[in-house]
This record gives structure tokens, C-alpha cells and sequence, in this order.
């Protein structure tokens, strides 16, 4: 069965849908704001990886986590977020003030 990913019109969030494949092509509401119309958008296959692909660093260093990240979005094309840069840019300060 298929998955759809949609962005919605009114709200801009992105929400994937699971579609039988008989089931008719219409959008269900947005999980966000209830809006109607979602619009349809190009999507990224999955792809296995293997455990090189994985940091192998210590993961609790925030300079690791923010190199894996930084490959993951030139690798991808998408960014992580606003949150995580907060997250890895709050755990660097806490690791140069000592409080790690």
C-alpha cells in the first residue's frame, strides 16, 4: 500500500497518508489544523543503510551529532530543523561552559 505525502494548504505541515490501492485519491484532513486540501508532494524513497552510514562517534558529542546531522542534510537536501540546531547549538554551550 502506498504513502502519500501531502503538505497542507492552510497550514503548511506536512503529513503522510497510507492509501489502499483501490482506495479513491481524495486527501483526508490535516492532523494539524483540520484543513480539507492537501497538496501532494514528491517523495523520497527509504533506503537501507549500512552501519558505516551510522556515526560511530561518541554520539553524546555534540560536534559528532552536529557532523552526522550536517551530512544528513547535504545528503538529503531537507534540514533537521530549527529545534535540533537549537538543541546541538544549547548542548555545545554547555560542553564549553564545563556543564556536561
Amino acid at each position: 500500500m502506498p504513502l502519500h505525502e501531502l503538505t497542507c494548504a492552510a497550514c503548511h505541515a506536512r503529513y503522510t497518508i497510507l492509501v489502499g490501492m483501490t482506495a479513491a485519491a481524495d486527501s483526508p484532513a490535516c492532523p494539524r489544523c483540520g484543513a480539507e486540501h492537501g497538496v501532494r508532494r514528491i517523495s523520497r524513497f527509504a533506503r537501507g543503510h549500512a552501519s558505516a552510514d551510522v556515526p560511530s562517534d561518541n554520539p553524546s558529542d555534540p560536534a559528532s551529532m552536529r557532523a552526522w546531522a550536517d551530512a544528513v542534510q547535504s545528503e538529503t537536501g531537507e534540514r533537521l530543523g530549527d529545534e535540533f540546531d537549537e538543541y546541538i547549538d544549547s548542548a555545545e554551550r554547555g560542553k564549553e561552559a564545563g556543564t556536561e
